[in-house]
């Protein structure tokens, strides 16, 4: 993990990384949104019939390809949200502390991704296809 939290010499806490690291939190700016919208863009994954048997209510695109995603996308995706709003309503005294627990948040899913297969399906009422937020999903055991 990176960003870790120091005191600096007026004893404000403040985020430490190193020149090599990506920014994933902080100011919002161009480096940051590009870092995002990587992450995002391989948040749906199609599968050919095979595969798409494996899952269950999938959906039908053209080309005979069923459209899926990983959950640690999602999760990904709230904590951007989270990091988000805390930007814009933040007080300054504690926006370090705030960004430092989402980023840790954030490094902790990826490295325990949930690699569950979310499918898409037809949004009637939006008229669009979305995640369908009722898949299952299977928990690893506490006693590893």
């Amino acid at each position: 993990f990176d960003g870790a939290l120091s005191y600096d010499s007026a004893g404000d806490l403040t985020r430490e990384h190193a020149p090599y690291e990506r920014i994933w939190i902080g100011d919002p700016g161009p480096e940051m949104d590009r870092l995002w919208d990587h992450v995002e863009a391989a948040s749906r994954v199609l599968l050919q019939w095979a595969e798409a048997d494996l899952v269950r209510d999938r959906i039908t695109l053209r080309n005979s390809y069923s459209v899926t995603g990983l959950d640690v996308f999602h999760q990904v995706h709230c904590i951007v949200c989270s990091v988000y709003e805390i930007e814009s309503s933040t007080d300054t005294n504690n926006g370090n502390l705030a960004e430092h627990c989402l980023d840790y948040v954030r490094q902790a899913v990826l490295c325990n991704a949930d690699i569950t297969l979310v499918t898409h399906k037809w949004l009637e009422s939006a008229q669009m296809f979305g995640p369908n937020f009722c898949t299952q999903h299977t928990s690893r055991s506490s006693r590893h």
